[in-house]
């Protein structure tokens, strides 16, 4: 008697995803399922025409050559280092800045001598 309970019950399941007498699957028939899918695809055909036609409104707002936001309140930080001041007339107001230059650009000219070197014809 416990295997026929658990033959119907098994039964059930397999019933409900595809009953071959009334030809339904999950419960609908194929008119059904065709009703729900041409629902959903116009739809959402139609969120997508109105996403896009409020991305075409609001691009026409903006103006190729001027900006229409400017902010005021930006933090701009104050770099030091960053600022170059020297005078023409004294030479040693701008000799830190030739260090600091020579110093970043030794790496690159060891490469460059690396290279001219290595394709050299001897």
């Amino acid at each position: 008697m416990a295997k026929e309970e658990e033959k119907k019950e098994s039964g059930e399941w397999k019933e409900f995803f595809w009953n071959p007498r009334t030809h339904e699957l999950l419960g609908r028939t194929a008119s059904s399922w065709g009703l729900i899918l041409l629902f959903y695809l116009i739809f959402y055909t139609c969120l997508a025409g109105m996403f896009c036609l409020t991305m075409y409104v609001m691009l026409l707002t903006l103006d190729d050559y001027q900006p229409t936001w400017q902010d005021r309140m930006m933090i701009r930080p104050k770099a030091d280092p960053l600022e170059i001041v020297y005078s023409v007339k004294e030479t040693e107001s701008w000799d830190s800045y030739i260090q600091a230059l020579d110093n970043f650009l030794a790496h690159s000219q060891r490469v460059m001598n690396f290279h001219n070197f290595k394709n050299s014809p001897t």
